[in-house]
């Protein structure tokens, strides 16, 4: 790919990044996922991926600002398959490791309101990131929750991101 074509693609992203902005700002929330689902989209087409995970990244950050949690977990589970460099994987942590206390609270109220399956699912993806005392209790609810719903799979299981 030339020089020109790259530049093009570069602006291109960070227009469709600098519209998702502007509509978060205005707090149309579901078009500012769907503008950094462009994003993600246009990043893979280019093979760039850690562009893509940026802006799935984004989609996350989104998502938990208009309490989309369902939709957070959703996009959690598309991350994971993503292959990303160890500068993209360290931001990814640190998002992680800011949102994780949002993240679970938003579990607690799955299991709250009986939807014990997408609770296993919130915190089998924020456990990696969670304290040592958090993330032994987190460990404990997992166990008891998988115990309730009859699976001792963890679909969720990698190392690629922790």
């Amino acid at each position: 790919m030339n020089d020109g074509v790259i530049e093009n693609v570069v602006d291109l992203l960070k227009g469709i990044n600098n519209s998702a902005v502007g509509l978060i700002q205005k707090g149309d929330f579901e078009a500012a996922v769907k503008m950094f689902e462009l994003g993600e989209e246009t990043s893979l087409r280019f093979n760039y991926i850690d562009g893509a995970l940026s802006n799935r990244l984004n989609m996350i950050k989104v998502q938990l600002l208009s309490g989309n949690f369902l939709q957070v977990i959703d996009s959690l589970d598309i991350m994971a398959e993503f292959d990303v460099s160890d500068e993209m994987r360290k931001e990814v942590t640190r998002f992680f490791k800011e949102a994780s206390v949002t993240m679970l609270k938003a579990g607690m109220d799955m299991e709250a309101n009986g939807d014990m399956r997408n609770a296993l699912r919130m915190f089998e993806r924020i456990h990696p990131y969670l304290n040592n005392k958090r993330a032994d209790l987190v460990g404990k609810e997992i166990e008891m929750l998988r115990s309730k719903l009859g699976t001792d799979e963890n679909p969720t299981d990698r190392e690629d991101i922790q």
